[in-house]
């Protein structure tokens, strides 16, 4: 398939490079950050220490995220494929953002939901154990 893995050091820089030759960068995002690493966006209701990456690659680059979730139907894995998320224009959750972290801000919470609402059509096979709310807010 072709799939290679990319080391944190190097992986902005890196994955902006793979963007610009027109490649696709796959990123899990529901998992926890520590406070550094992250933003505190909603999920279920509560705050979630999310990485930025992905909001910071497409406002970077200019490429939409497409939310891509593998789900068991049966004995099968299924793609479910979200509606892409734009960086900019009237449909971005970006749209009128007055910063650039006010942007990132708005993307990493769309994407969120996106997850938010797939974990809630199957919630029995999301990895609940994970403790995704580990860190707090102050």
């Amino acid at each position: 398939m072709n799939v290679r893995s990319i080391g944190r050091g190097v992986m902005v820089r890196r994955s902006l490079r793979l963007l610009s030759q027109g490649e696709a960068v796959a990123a899990p995002l529901d998992q926890n950050q520590k406070r550094k690493r992250g933003i505190f966006v909603e999920m279920f209701g509560h705050p979630a220490c999310t990485s930025t990456l992905l909001a910071r690659l497409s406002l970077s680059s200019g490429a939409p995220v497409v939310p891509i979730f593998a789900v068991w139907e049966g004995e099968q894995t299924v793609p479910v494929v979200g509606k892409v998320i734009e960086p900019a224009g009237p449909e971005s959750p970006a749209a009128g953002a007055e910063s650039r972290e006010e942007k990132v801000l708005r993307l990493t919470a769309r994407y969120t939901a996106e997850i938010e609402a797939v974990v809630s059509r199957y919630p029995e096979q999301w990895n609940w154990a994970h403790d995704r709310w580990k860190t707090r807010p102050d």
